[in-house]
Formats: C-alpha cells, structure tokens, sequence
C-alpha cells in the first residue's frame, strides 16, 4: 500500500482547519447579512413610505386650505342676499381662478347654492396671458357625491374638505377628483365650493415614489380597490382583497409585513392617509436584497477562495519548510541506523525541530560512549573467558589427578582390607587349633595318666594356651580395628570419587558456558565493528 506523504496530510489538515470555518463564517455571514438586509429593507421602506405619505397629506392639505379660504370668502357666503349678484359672481370667478392658478392639475372650480344656482369658473392661457371665465346656470347639484358627502365633513388633520374617487369627467374625459367643503353663513349651510382635479397629478406623485431600488407603491381606497397601480407591480392585482391577511390589515392605520405573493416573499408597508381614508401602499420583493446580498456572496466567495488560496500557498510553504527539515533529519536517522555515529544534525533556527536535533546529537554522543563501553566491556569478558577457560582446564587436570591418587588408595585400601580379613579368618583358626590342642593336651593328662617329667605339663600348656588366646585376641581385635578403619577409608575414597565426578561434571558445563561467553563475546565484537563512532 503506497503511504501518503507528509506534505499531502499536512495540507489536507490546512485546507480543513482552513475551509470548514470559513465555509462557517461565510454561511454564518451571508445569513446574518440576509437578515440585516430584510430588517433593513423593512425600515428603509417603512420609513420612505411614511415620508411619502407625510408628502401626500401635505398636497391635500394644500388642496384642502385652497378651499377653505375660498369658504370665508363673502361673495360665496353671501351671493344671494347681500350686493349684486352680477358682482358677487365676478368676485367669486376671480376667487376661484386665483384658486386655480396655484394649485397642480386643477381643471374648474365650481360654487354651488343649496337653491340651485351655480357659478363654475376656469382659465385659459392665450398669448401668454390667463384669461378668467365664468358661467351662471340654474341647475341643482345637491344630488352630486361632492357636495352631499361635503356637508357636515368633520375635521381631518387640519382638513375639513372631502375628495371624491377618480372618475371620467363627461367634459373632457380625462380621470379626476372633486374636492369641496360646504359653505356656511351664520353657521348655516348655505353651499358647496368645489374644485376639479386631474388625478394624473395623484398617479404621477404616487408612481414617482422611489422604494428602495425595485420596490414601488400603489395607491387603494378603503375598500382596497387599487386606484392608482404600477407598471411593475405583478403581485396585487385590482385589489388589496387578495392579499392573504386582507382582513387583519384593513383596518390598522399601518402596516409593516412580509407575506408569501405568487411563491415569492415580499414586503408589504401600508399606510392609512386620514384625509381621504385611501391607503399609500409600498411593495417590495426579496429581489430589492437578492442584488444586495448575491454581492455580499460573491464578496464572501470571493474572500474564501483567497483565504484558500493563501491557505494552501502557506502550507506548501510551510509544509516544504518542515519536509526539508524531516528530510535531513531522516537521513541522519537512517545513517545512524546503518551504523553512522559520527555525524551531528546541524540545523539552524530556535523551534522544536532544532531542539529535537540537539537532542538526537546528545542521545548519539551518548549511544557512542555506550557503545565504547560494551566494546571494552566485551574485551574483559574475552579475555576472562579466556582466563576462565585456562582456570578451568587446569582445575579439570588437577581433578583428575585427585581422582587417580583417591582411586589407587581405594584400591589398595580395599586390597588390605581383604588381606587383613584374610589374616583374621587364619588366626581364628589358629585359635580354633590352639583350643583343640588344649582340649586334647588336657585330655592326654586327665589323672591316671602320667607325666615322665616332674613339672606339670597342663601348666606349661595351659599357660602357653593363655598367652596364644590373649595374643589371639588382640590380634583379632587389631584386625577388626584395621578392617573398620579400611573400610571408613574406602566410604571416604568412594565419596571422594563421587565429588570429583560432580566437579569434573561442573567443570564440563563451566567450559560450556565459557564457550558461549567466548562466541557472544566475539558476536558484540563483530556487530560493534559496523558502528562508526564519534573521534
């Protein structure tokens, strides 16, 4: 099996220890950065909405002062009963035009009686000048949605006016809105003025309400029917009613909500204006941070691929570092191991690579003088197996001597011991004779018989008799003396023997390990000779 190398691992580990937290951190980032952008972009468009929305009820309060002044004019208060009709008619014409000419998009103007006279005034430009125009008809307008919603309208954020929804003016077709407040006199409803307003101006306010980037704003009645739409608006169509939470947010005066539109999650803002109870409403889609946070990830990619690649660029560079160091290190190791000791690892810098080479050197010199050590030590054991061997030698002639000598006194011990005990057996016969001469001789001169002699003759022989048995008795006695005491030494020639054969036995096996001592001895001699030692 082909082993791996140590600059593959140690990059391995760097490329792991590298891309397992930067993959984190990256995916830690670009989730946090989608949070903070959708929680950015919800009060980025929350806050643009309710500027915009501040804007659009100041252009209805300035539509809305238009017609309150207009209702404290006297020639409007007081156009039938009080002064010339004809006049307070002029007055009111310039009144209205005066209107007119200072408010955006503002077609006619229209002064209505509850007694059914009507004063409508407008302006057209000719040479550069704006020529006033009036008409004077009897008609009632009392049934009109403008001037009946006008009559008691109650006080809206600095506005008693009302606005009608767009709808086509049957004069010149175009889309408008009617604003009018009613008319008192002495606290007594007495008319309505009004004004036409081409609602073009409202679409364009509304459309050019820049959200964010890609998000844009429709504007919808209470009933959230959208009256003013969007070109890139393809979540809500028509209404708000299709909104899934339509009924939770229809009646609060804002709204600020992610909802799930067509499989996409968007960003609605809602803002309920309090003049005319219609609904700014800002839409904003995750692409409005798609853009915002795919940068972020090409960022974030961008910066992970470099830190990798500055990773695996440093652990080449540090992995090659250690290699070559490793690399010396092992040759001196497998030099060591072929029998090299003359060498040190020179290595330069203060890590541990060269503490461990000052190490390898100690542990060298020490290996070196260990190793003299064994050399000299395995010369004093040659030479005293040398010397044991001689000892032994010697000590194995001189035992074999001692077992001669020992074994002829044995033998000649034994040799005496049988003569001696054939000695014994004669002169116990010689006894047995002397007793059967003495049997005899007494029997010879037993009375009645005599002796030609005058001496006694029993007496004589008894006594020779006497001495021959005493004699015989103490040379039986010597004898057996002799015997025993040849026998104690033949008992101590025969354990003499053995002793010798348990020594020359020992001094056998004594050689026998001399000889090992000899063949390990000469063995450490030649495996010491493949070392080279330091001088």
């Amino acid at each position: 099996m082909r082993k791996k190398g140590i600059v593959i691992k140690l990059i391995s580990c760097f490329l792991v220890a590298i891309i397992v937290p930067l993959t984190f951190l990256s995916i830690m980032s670009i989730q946090k950065s989608h949070s903070v952008l959708t929680d950015n972009m919800q009060l980025t468009s929350f806050q643009t909405l309710k500027e915009s929305k501040n804007s659009f009820e100041l252009y209805l309060k300035n539509l809305g002062q238009q017609l309150n002044i207009l209702t404290r004019k006297n020639e409007l208060k007081h156009m039938e009963d009080s002064g010339s009709l004809e006049d307070n008619v002029t007055a009111i014409e310039d009144s209205i035009v005066a209107a007119l000419k200072t408010t955006e998009g503002a077609l006619r103007g229209y002064y209505a009686t509850n007694s059914g006279k009507v004063v409508t005034a407008w302006y057209t430009v000719e040479n550069g000048k704006n020529i006033p125009h009036h008409t004077l008809e009897n008609d009632d307008y009392t049934d009109k949605p403008w001037f009946k919603n006008a009559i008691g309208s109650s006080y809206r954020s600095g506005v008693y006016a009302i606005f009608t929804e767009p709808y086509i003016d049957p004069t010149t077709n175009r889309l408008i809105i009617t604003v009018s407040q009613e008319v008192k006199a002495n606290k007594e409803q007495v008319g309505c003025v009004a004004i036409d307003i081409s609602f073009d101006e409202i679409k364009k306010f509304v459309q050019n309400i820049n959200l964010l980037n890609t998000g844009y704003v429709l504007l919808a009645n209470a009933d959230g029917t959208i009256l003013v739409d969007n070109n890139r608006n393809t979540f809500i169509k028509s209404s708000l009613t299709t909104l899934p939470n339509w009924n939770d947010i229809k009646d609060q005066n804002q709204v600020n909500t992610q909802i799930n539109l067509n499989g996409q999650t968007v960003n609605v803002v809602i803002f309920n204006d309090e003049i005319t109870n219609w609904k700014l409403v800002g839409v904003v889609s995750e692409k409005e941070i798609s853009d915002s946070l795919n940068t972020i990830v090409y960022f974030t990619l961008g910066t992970a691929l470099i830190g990798i690649i500055l990773g695996i660029i440093i652990a080449i560079a540090v992995t090659t570092m250690i290699k070559r160091k490793l690399n010396y290190m092992n040759k001196a190791v497998s030099d060591v191991a072929k029998g090299d000791l003359s060498k040190n690892i020179q290595l330069v810098g203060n890590d541990e690579f060269t503490d461990l080479a000052n190490n390898f050197n100690k542990m060298i010199t020490s290996v070196s003088i260990l190793i003299r050590n064994v050399d000299s030590a395995s010369h004093a054991l040659l030479k005293s197996s040398d010397e044991i061997a001689t000892i032994s030698s010697e000590t194995s002639d001189s035992t074999k001597n001692v077992f001669a000598a020992i074994s002829d006194v044995a033998h000649s011990t034994t040799n005496q011991a049988h003569r001696i005990q054939e000695a014994s057996i004669h002169v116990d016969n010689l006894g047995s004779i002397l007793a059967e001469t003495n049997a005899y001789i007494n029997k010879q001169l037993s009375p009645g018989t005599q002796d030609p002699l005058d001496t006694d003759p029993s007496s004589v022989f008894n006594d020779i008799f006497t001495r021959a048995t005493a004699s015989t008795n103490i040379a039986i006695t010597k004898v057996e003396n002799i015997a025993a005491d040849s026998e104690e030494v033949a008992a101590a020639a025969e354990e003499v023997s053995d002793l010798t054969k348990n020594v020359n036995q020992s001094l056998i096996k004594l050689d026998e390990h001399t000889e090992e001592l000899k063949y390990m001895a000469k063995d450490l001699k030649a495996a010491l000779s493949h070392f080279k030692l330091k001088e």
